[in-house]
């Protein structure tokens, strides 16, 4: 099994790939967390991955959710990480593996995978030629990965950067910082649902055609932001200019 949470396509590209060399099932987190699915059976030698991506270098909010109430009946399986990051992963992966151990669960390998950034409502993401060059780069990470997997290595094969060591304040302040209050959608809105349909914390609701924040904190995902067609979702003026990002060579379901 693969458990992944998305925004941009970026780990849903990963866990995509993961998923052609060994067509372990594909679960995404937050329509777990929407269902209340959180009960699983290990089968077999089947390994267990989570491919999420890195916020403020920590879990991002909806992972954290799944995860606390996460359970596995069967055999002790082999657990991994995927994580995706513009630069570094902190901690994130030793945040996974603590809430893991606390269910008697071992998270044996962790990876890292650089990709564009999609955070827009902190700074742009990259230029299209540096982007495709970082997507060129994550298919041979990747490929490494696949390999890495099919021989069950376990150990710590991420990077996390000197920056890890401010962790904790950063994830901090990703609490103080994924409130929904500055978004909106301007006049170029053409009414067609595609935020509401795709947030993963449920937090849109369509309002006389025009999408509203219904709560007051979401997971930050900028999934809203960089998938709006007409670019017409905003976080107050910083992201008027800002360039959007869509992983290209996903396949959304």
């Amino acid at each position: 099994m693969i458990f992944y949470f998305s925004g941009t396509g970026n780990s849903l590209y990963v866990a995509q790939k993961l998923h052609e060399s060994d067509k372990s099932e594909l679960i995404d987190i937050a329509q777990a967390l929407q269902e209340k699915r959180f009960q699983y059976e290990v089968k077999g030698a089947e390994k267990i991955g989570f491919v999420f991506p890195v916020y403020f270098y920590g879990l991002p909010s909806l992972v954290v959710d799944f995860v606390e109430q996460f359970t596995l009946k069967g055999s002790q399986p082999f657990i991994y990480s995927v994580i995706t990051c513009g630069g570094s992963i902190g901690n994130a992966d030793k945040m996974l593996g603590n809430m893991l151990k606390e269910k008697g669960l071992l998270l044996n390998s962790s990876f890292s995978v650089k990709m564009p950034s999609n955070y827009t409502m902190m700074y742009e993401a990259p230029n299209p030629a540096k982007q495709e060059n970082m997507l060129q780069a994550a298919q041979e990470e990747i490929a490494k990965i696949r390999q890495y997997l099919e021989v069950r290595k376990e150990g710590d094969f991420a990077f996390h950067g000197y920056l890890g060591l401010l962790s904790g304040l950063a994830y901090h302040t990703y609490g103080m910082m994924r409130k929904t209050g500055k978004f909106y959608a301007t006049a170029d809105c053409n009414n067609c649902g595609l935020c509401e349909k795709l947030c993963p914390s449920q937090v849109i609701h369509i309002q006389d055609g025009k999408p509203e924040w219904i709560r007051k904190k979401c997971s930050h995902c900028a999934g809203c932001i960089n998938r709006c067609p007409e670019q017409a979702i905003q976080y107050g003026k910083a992201t008027i200019k800002r360039r959007r990002y869509v992983n290209p060579h996903v396949e959304f379901s």
